[in-house]
């Protein structure tokens, strides 16, 4: 596999590495830092890791190294502000979201994320003390909340594969609805043109 790294210094650099717990992290001095990395593996799936903290990046990072099944491009965004601006310009397939930011937090942290994310399921990251807060998120729109204690490379591998299948399920039952709704609207428009003629 190869990484990429980037940060608003505007340094960047391809890597080949064997494990990533043994790669450096380059941080921006404003905390925001971009990291892409990618196995040479079918059906990469994208995901936008929403942290402050690069702690938390090389853990599920080290994570879903460990899960042979799981191939993911990570892009990370730092603070609020660059988690919208990535929303806005790329589309992704899931997010995972610490829910303590230095431009936001808790629920309105997640309806943010959540309502710029149209739709792409958000999994909110927490720890055992704070588990209420994960409960809390659902209900701000999260499909799931994950505690970090708790993770392990099966898990986490497994919470992303769900969310991802339900997303992509609910997508397609809108998509046939939508399609299924227009044909019915067409025939109906038929059926009154034809009615009219007939009168």
């Amino acid at each position: 596999c190869y990484f990429f790294f980037s940060s608003r210094r505007r340094h960047t650099r391809y890597i080949s590495v064997t494990g990533v717990q043994t790669c450096a992290l380059p941080i921006s001095d404003s905390g925001n830092f971009t990291i892409r990395y990618f196995f040479d593996r079918m059906d990469t799936q994208k995901i936008l890791l929403v942290t402050k903290h690069h702690e938390n990046v090389r853990f599920i990072q080290g994570l879903l190294a460990e899960d042979r099944a799981a191939s993911c491009d990570f892009v990370i965004a730092g603070e609020l502000s660059s988690a919208l601006s990535y929303l806005d310009a790329e589309t992704f397939d899931a997010i995972l979201l610490d829910l303590f930011l230095p431009d936001s937090q808790g629920n309105e942290l997640v309806e943010q994320i959540c309502q710029a994310a149209r739709g792409v399921p958000a999994l909110a990251l927490v720890t055992a003390v704070n588990a209420k807060l994960g409960e809390q998120a659902m209900i701000a729109g999260a499909v799931d909340y994950l505690i970090k204690e708790e993770l392990s490379p099966s898990l986490l591998a497994r919470a992303l594969r769900y969310a991802i299948h339900n997303y992509e399920l609910r997508a397609d039952r809108e998509q046939k609805t939508a399609a299924l709704q227009d044909a019915i609207n067409q025939l109906l428009n038929l059926v009154e043109s034809r009615t009219g003629m007939v009168e």
